[in-house]
């Protein structure tokens, strides 16, 4: 326990908590997957992504658990996605494709390797929202969204042309094989649009990269900007507007379904009450939580961090089982 605790806590360090919200800008080198020991070729990898202002040591009571099953800690490899909080989701995302696409050049660059193939990813909060667009296809929803004008005659350099195409046209990655949302605002949470939200959203600093793209957009025009676009960029490109229900990345994300070959389950808390409709985990709400035609869907008596009570862990211990069982089937 003591050693996990101690190697989660110092990705921690690595632009977690508070200043990886606040100070994205400081921290955006340490954005990255992380393991924590070398990659097992013969080991199913099991990603796990954090939310908004942690680190992956919030996930340490669910790798105690999970590491201390003996069919579970040999046949999966735990990594973890660990990035500054404040960056736009869409443009976190990015990394995290970016990432794993060097994992599989290095390790499997004939995309051979069944475990690699097998992957499962598992996110909490805004870490959910990160791992939905790992399993959709935008084609030309999330430009759309933004831009009135295709990519191709978009009056910006070819710099910034790459920048948005990176964070807004993605595939499904054919390798992730089950998602598991826990506490995921899929709709939004009336959080992000409080009023002391919106003055920590104001004091958000991000990396030149995205104020860079951003002044460019301001640059290019209403006449090529979406009819949101406007409002968006005065708010601020950062996580904190993409997390409110009326933003225009929680109205893309909404239009563009799941890939119908992967199974998903859905972990959420209540604080009180009775589950299902009408219930919160405090944050976020069972509208945005749950999702239709989802494999199984969990309630946990607890705030936000759903993620550490014993019923979710068990919840992912059972489908983790499940994947191995289901893949020993099949091979």
């Amino acid at each position: 326990t003591t050693p996990l605790g101690l190697m989660l806590a110092r990705m921690e360090g690595k632009g977690g908590g508070l200043a990886g919200l606040l100070h994205s800008d400081e921290y955006a080198d340490f954005a990255g997957i992380y393991m924590l020991e070398p990659i097992n070729l013969k080991k199913t990898p099991v990603l796990l992504v954090h939310g908004l202002m942690s680190s992956p040591k919030t996930w340490v009571e669910m790798l105690n658990d999970l590491r201390g099953q003996k069919e579970i800690r040999e046949n999966y490899q735990f990594w973890f996605f660990s990035y500054p909080t404040g960056f736009p989701v869409p443009y976190s995302g990015s990394v995290l494709r970016k990432q794993l696409q060097e994992i599989y050049s290095e390790y499997d660059p004939q995309r051979q390797n069944p475990y690699f193939k097998n992957m499962l990813l598992v996110g909490h909060s805004m870490g959910g929202l990160l791992s939905r667009t790992m399993i959709q296809d935008s084609q030309d929803v999330f430009w759309d969204t933004v831009f009135k004008e295709p990519i191709e005659t978009l009056s910006a350099s070819d710099e910034d042309k790459e920048f948005f195409r990176e964070m807004l046209f993605f595939e499904q990655n054919p390798n992730i094989k089950r998602v598991i949302f826990i506490a995921t605002p899929h709709r939004g949470s009336d959080w992000a649009d409080k009023w002391f939200t919106r003055i920590g959203a104001g004091m958000i600093n991000l990396p030149g990269t995205i104020t860079g793209a951003t002044q460019s957009m301001m640059r290019i025009g209403q006449e090529d900007l979406a009819a949101d676009t406007s409002k968006y960029l005065k708010r601020g490109p950062n996580a904190l507007d993409n997390l409110s229900p009326s933003s225009i990345f929680t109205k893309a994300t909404n239009k563009i379904p799941l890939a119908e070959d992967v199974p998903c389950h859905t972990i959420y808390g209540i604080r009180k009450g009775k589950p299902g409709p009408g219930s919160s985990d405090g944050i976020v709400p069972y509208w945005s939580s749950h999702l239709d035609n989802t494999l199984s869907e969990v309630s946990v008596p607890s705030g936000h961090s759903a993620h550490g009570h014993p019923i979710a862990i068990a919840e992912v211990e059972r489908i983790l089982r499940m994947h191995l069982e289901l893949n020993k089937m099949t091979n």
